[in-house]
């Protein structure tokens, strides 16, 4: 219990005056709020007058505040001595730990590892994006740890990855989340760019009775793509294909196509000649703030040229890219096939 100065309120009144009173910085957010039948008895940081209200010093509970990790870390940082801070663009994926600093201090191995045991974390990498290969592959450097695979869980399915040689995008989650709410029970799915699973899993997951082909050419996330089908039981539904997808669905007629690389452009012949009347067809693609509302014309025009009508049916921004740049999932179904 902590005696401190504090203001009672009657409770018709309360809410009105504890507003006023954060945004003006004057209550104790480490102290419990006091109730009784007619009162609200608030704890303040300095006395003040309130018409309507009564000053007075009164007992008050500790409230447990969570310190964030970042904040724990810096406070450790400045009992080292060291005057660098940690930086607050990071994220966690299963127990490891990704800095997105373009700008990262140099820090010695202790800080490292006082950061993991505050982050709860077995690895840190220093995450400076996707290189340049065609195949995706991360730009991602161990700063502390031993590495290897780690494990994160989304929306109930696991997903297990090296981060130094497997891409995998946090912020596409509702993406994936919105896969495994379609409704294509019975039906053929192809994954056009599977990577380790990112979204055939969650269709497997969401879907009843189809089967899901999944396609993936770079050699690394296909090891994980039949690692994960593995982990999450989800054998009977789908099936790993190796290699270049316009080769491996030869003889595949799909009814829903996910084209899941910013490349899909390309691939459209592709993914049409497996399709058929009434195909569904998401492509992600990126595009600018000006053509938000009209780049599937863009799609349109490609399909007509090689003999087919697909129609514009919606799309979903998944996220910003960049300045006046979009990510954008944009589904077409096909009306008229070769």
């Amino acid at each position: 219990m902590v005696i401190c100065e504090s203001l009672t309120v009657p409770k018709e009144n309360a809410n009105g005056i504890l507003s006023y009173l954060l945004k003006c910085d004057m209550v104790r957010k480490d102290l419990k709020i006091n109730n009784d039948p007619e009162n609200v008895h608030i704890p303040l940081k300095r006395a003040v007058a309130i018409e309507g209200a009564s000053n007075g010093k009164l007992n008050f509970h500790r409230r447990n505040l969570q310190v964030p990790p970042v904040e724990r870390v810096n406070l450790n940082l400045k009992k080292m001595g060291i005057k660098s801070k940690f930086p607050e663009k990071f994220i966690k994926l299963g127990d490891s730990l990704f800095i997105k600093e373009s700008r990262m201090p140099i820090f010695p191995r202790e800080v490292y590892s006082m950061a993991a045991e505050e982050f709860q974390a077995s690895s840190i990498y220093l995450d400076r994006g996707i290189g340049e290969s065609p195949i995706r592959e991360p730009d991602v450097v161990l700063l502390w740890g031993e590495g290897g695979t780690t494990v994160h869980e989304e929306n109930g399915i696991f997903y297990s990855f090296d981060p130094t040689k497997v891409m995998f995008s946090p912020g596409n989650v509702n993406a994936r989340i919105r896969e495994s709410r379609e409704t294509l029970d019975n039906m053929t799915v192809v994954d056009m760019f599977a990577g380790i699973g990112y979204f055939s899993l969650q269709v497997a997951k969401g879907s009843q009775g189809g089967k899901v082909y999944a396609c993936e050419l770079n050699p690394n996330s296909y090891s994980y793509l039949v690692k994960n089908i593995e982990k999450n039981r989800l054998g009977k539904s789908i099936v790993p294909l190796p290699g270049d997808c316009r080769l491996s669905t030869a003889g595949v007629s799909a009814d829903y196509i996910l084209m899941g690389h910013f490349d899909s452009l390309n691939f459209l012949s592709a993914a049409l000649r497996m399709s058929h009347k009434g195909t569904l067809i998401n492509m992600h693609i990126l595009c600018d703030t000006s053509s938000l509302n009209t780049h599937w014309q863009k799609i349109q025009e490609k399909a007509s040229h090689l003999g087919y009508l697909i129609d514009f049916k919606n799309q979903n921004v998944v996220k910003s890219y960049g300045p006046h740049l979009w990510h954008v999932s944009t589904k077409m179904v096909v009306s008229r096939t070769l």
